[in-house]
């Protein structure tokens, strides 16, 4: 039992952050490209400090993987306006053995119902509302 616990924790816990991966990836715009290359190339520099957060990250993500036969993904850790951590992971379209990379695009589909959930969730966790609060109440 608590194995398949830790195995529903840990799959839901990546999930939670692909997409938040993707739903960073699907703000991307041609105005934000430069920024986000910039962004991206010194998340190696950033990583190579706590180079073993990166080894431990990545040996994590690709067990989850492997474990829910997910065929690729994009993960990004960020803290602040600091990219700690982005690597693309499997392949996007694996007959044509193209990889993920942390440009790649995804579909998320209604995925954001959940995302914005879970942040209504932290904020009610944080004081600054009920669940009873009229939305009018935050957003005239």
């Amino acid at each position: 039992m608590e194995n398949i616990r830790r195995k529903k924790v840990t799959t839901w816990l990546l999930w939670v952050l692909i997409l938040l991966a993707m739903a960073l990836v699907a703000c991307d715009s041609d105005e934000t490209n430069t920024a986000a290359d910039e962004a991206a190339s010194s998340a190696e520099e950033a990583v190579t400090p706590g180079q073993s957060f990166a080894e431990d990250y990545t040996a994590f993500i690709e067990e989850v993987m492997a474990e829910e036969n997910l065929p690729g993904t994009a993960v990004a850790v960020v803290r602040g306006d600091e990219i700690i951590f982005a690597e693309g992971f499997g392949y996007r379209d694996v007959q044509k053995g193209l990889p993920v990379t942390t440009d790649t695009l995804f579909h998320i589909g209604s995925t954001n119902k959940s995302i914005t959930s879970m942040l209504i969730a932290t904020l009610v966790d944080d004081g600054l509302f009920d669940w009873d609060t009229p939305v009018v109440e935050i957003y005239p």
